[in-house]
């Protein structure tokens, strides 16, 4: 059975070609994060240059993607994208998960096949990982520093950065659970968004955050012209 009929719902019969479709579709998903972070690199690098409220606006429409999974895969696709010289880095690098490549994506495109080199990251948990990338790049270790009125805030922090977009999503599935992610997420920006006026370090982030929050309001606007209109009708 063909991976297209898969798509379309198709079940094979044999336990043997449920097996074989099986291991397709997982073949499919460990591509998806590699795949879609080139699509979102390579479209800014090379049709958006500096446009970055219509890049942002394409990554919406084209791949429902924007914020920080946005900005995450195309962190990603710039690695990848730089490293496509060497076929053994690159390689490498394309069969990773999303965290790993994130966590990599901090290093220099130019690095990365020296640390390689030194470490198998196919077999590093992620948390063994960070502290390779953080002493790789000569930082101190990070001690977790927790508040009174906040424990477990930087594992849970971790866990949600370690999540897939998708799957979050996925989970959101009803009013309840859509109302407590937005208050938590409201939290996070917030602090967020607190820190970066402060410390004012990244103007290009903040440009992009700016131009991905002014899309959102659009998109806001829309729904709630559409449910404005749904409620006059009713």
């Amino acid at each position: 059975m063909t991976l297209d009929e898969l798509l379309q719902g198709q079940i094979p019969d044999s336990i043997e070609d449920k097996t074989a479709a099986a291991s397709q579709l997982v073949a499919l998903s460990r591509r998806i994060v590699p795949v879609t972070s080139l699509l979102i690199a390579s479209a800014r690098r090379d049709n958006f240059r500096n446009d970055v409220t219509a890049w942002a606006a394409w990554c919406r429409e084209t791949l429902a993607m924007d914020g920080s999974d946005r900005d995450h895969r195309r962190q990603i696709g710039d690695l990848l994208l730089d490293t496509r010289a060497d076929n053994a880095v690159y390689n490498t690098l394309f069969a990773l998960p999303f965290d790993k490549l994130l966590v990599l994506s901090r290093i220099d495109a130019g690095q990365i096949g020296a640390f390689l080199s030194h470490y198998d990251v196919k077999n590093l948990r992620r948390d063994e990982l960070r502290e390779a990338v953080a002493n790789w790049l000569g930082e101190e270790p990070k001690a977790r520093h927790e508040t009174p009125d906040l424990p477990g805030f930087t594992l849970a922090l971790e866990a949600i950065n370690a999540m897939e977009p998708e799957a979050i999503c996925t989970r959101i599935g009803d009013q309840d659970a859509a109302m407590s992610a937005l208050r938590a997420g409201m939290g996070l920006l917030g602090g967020a968004l607190e820190y970066h006026k402060r410390e004012k370090k990244d103007v290009q982030m903040l440009q992009e955050l700016k131009s991905s929050l002014l899309n959102e309001v659009k998109e806001l606007e829309r729904v709630i012209e559409e449910c404005c209109i749904q409620h006059c009708e009713n």
